[in-house]
This record gives C-alpha cells, structure tokens and sequence, in this order.
C-alpha cells in the first residue's frame, strides 16, 4: 500500500523532533561563526576612479559618446595586459620593495563600469587594506602612461585615486551566519524525517488494523497530567486496617531470638 504524508503528520514530526531542529539550527551557526570569525581571511578593497576621453570632432555627437563607452572594454584588457602588470610589479618592487607577481595582480584587479557611463573605476583586493591601495594606484598610473602612448585618447582624468579600506569587503558575516542558521535548519529538517522513516514503533490503532491487518482487542489511555498529579489520601481507619493487614502478612523472623521460660513449682 502506497504511504502518503499530509501537512499534520509533517508539523507532528516536526514537533516530536523540535529539539533536534534547534539542536542543528545551533549547530549550523556555530560552525558558520568559525568559519567567518576564526577560519576565513578577510579581504579589502581600493579603488579608483577615473574617466578616458577620446579625440571629439568640433561638433560632439551621440556616435562620439558610443565611441567612449565601447573603448572601455579595451581599457579594461590593457589594464590586464602583460605590459602593464610587468611596469606594476616592477614599481611596487622598487617603491615599496614588495615583490608580487603578475599572476598575483591580475587576480586581484577588477574594472567596473556603470551602465551607460564614461566613467569607470579600477579596484584591487587582497588580505591588506594598504597593499590594495598600492596596487590600485600604480596600476591607474601605468594605465595612464600606458594608454596615451598606445591608444588614440585625448585626456585620462582621474577623478578620485585609491585609498585604504580597513573595512573588509568579504567575508559578508551576516550572509554566512544565515547560510549557517538555513543549513542547519535544513539538516535538522532532513534528521528528523529519516528518524521517522526508520522508527518501528506502532503509533496508532489505524497501523495495527489497516497495515498490520491485527485485530485490536484493547487499548490503554493515556493518562493526563492531571491525573497523575493526583494525590491518595486516607482516613485514619483505613491507614489502621492497612497496618494490621501488614503485621498479620508479615513472616516471622527466623533468625529471632528464642525466649526461655521457666516453670514455678
């Protein structure tokens, strides 16, 4: 016979097993907080901003301005091109005597750009807030050198230049805390149903007629609360009954001592 399960006997599992569930709702949290807090490096992030203008005709017109927001994905590869990651790595070398390399930079660069804007930014992030700065603003100014010698462009501005971050991009710790609390949740939900699936006991009479085909020949109530806070009180006589019903059950001690007794002639 096929089983089906309804939304009464999921919220009864759930009920019979909510201590598990806050069991591994704890248990999720606990594990995402060392992760975040204690496991996972935090990151930062610096950027800077700047705007590239190509060469206009007297008269500017749309064409030029879709001319300035296409060439920003060239940008975007010159800016991860070999040669201006070598010109960086070689400055950080020879200003800040920090040797990184350029499989290391190109990771860390990133170049964003808003919708429909002329404006874009550069941005580095790594495990030190003063070493994003460094690498955002030597890789802006390679980039600047690099694209007027390189591209047609008319004017590279540079509207704001990087500066430390001490507040760290990644991890998002209340994200991961709410990841933890849902997978515990979840695991706990997943506990508590394979706990059913393998729990033998008979739970109803409907089972024992309709599965088991068995007849019922009796049932024992269960007994409330109140009923099993109820207290047994006496009367006096019949605490007296019970105590002479108790001596006269009571076997004789064997091992008593045996009383002698004398006869007076």
């Amino acid at each position: 016979m096929e089983e089906t399960i309804g939304l009464q006997e999921i919220t009864r599992i759930l009920k019979k097993r909510f201590a598990l569930l806050i069991f591994c709702m704890i248990l999720g949290i606990s594990a995402a907080g060392v992760m975040t807090f204690f496991v996972i490096t935090p990151r930062y992030s610096s950027q800077a901003q700047l705007i590239v203008r190509l060469p206009q005709s007297e008269t500017a017109n749309v064409n030029d301005i879709n001319a300035n927001l296409q060439m920003i994905s060239t940008y975007k590869d010159l800016i991860t091109s070999d040669t201006v990651l070598s010109a960086v790595q070689q400055r950080m070398k020879d200003e800040y005597g920090q040797d990184i390399g350029t499989g290391t930079l190109r990771g860390s660069l990133s170049v964003k750009q808003s919708q429909n804007s002329q404006m874009f930014s550069i941005s580095s992030t790594t495990t030190d807030p003063i070493l994003s700065e460094r690498i955002a603003n030597q890789t802006t100014a390679v980039f600047q050198e690099t694209a007027q010698q390189t591209l047609s462009v008319d004017k590279i501005t540079v509207i704001s230049n990087a500066s430390a971050n001490m507040s760290a991009v990644s991890p998002n710790n209340k994200m991961n805390l709410m990841l933890g609390f849902a997978g515990g949740l979840m695991l706990g939900v997943l506990l508590a149903f394979v706990l059913e699936l393998f729990d033998r006991s008979l739970k109803n009479e409907e089972f024992i007629s309709e599965e088991l085909e068995l007849p019922i020949l009796g049932a024992v109530p269960n007994m409330t609360a109140k009923e099993l806070n109820v207290k047994i009180t006496r009367t006096p006589s019949e605490m007296s009954e019970m105590a002479e019903h108790h001596e006269e059950e009571a076997p004789a001690d064997e091992h008593a001592p045996l009383r002698r007794t004398r006869t007076r002639l």
